[in-house]
């Protein structure tokens, strides 16, 4: 069985390339980049931001709350991808 964690490594990694090319062409492609350098590594910066969001989510339902970690799914679905949204909008794609 594989553990919460891993599976949520393996997701952010697979998830990476995928999200930038869509984030930039696709959700953000009327905002005008100045430099592609820069976006990329704050997409980064924000795609580790989620990331460490959703270890913090798994570490307090399964580890703080002694809960069933598929808890965690919930601050996953509702808290992380609104912070990553307007990270990227108001910052690595202004």
């Amino acid at each position: 069985m594989t553990s919460p964690q891993w599976a949520n490594i393996v997701a952010f990694i697979f998830s990476f390339t995928t999200s930038y090319f869509g984030q930039r062409h696709i959700t953000f492609a009327q905002n005008s980049v100045k430099s592609e350098r820069k976006a990329f590594l704050k997409f980064i910066a924000s795609t580790a931001l989620s990331f460490l969001l959703n270890v913090f989510w798994i570490h307090l339902t399964s580890e703080i709350l002694n809960a069933d970690p598929n808890f965690a799914i919930i601050g996953m679905v509702l808290f992380t991808p609104a912070v990553t949204f307007v990270t990227q909008k108001m910052w690595v794609f202004k």
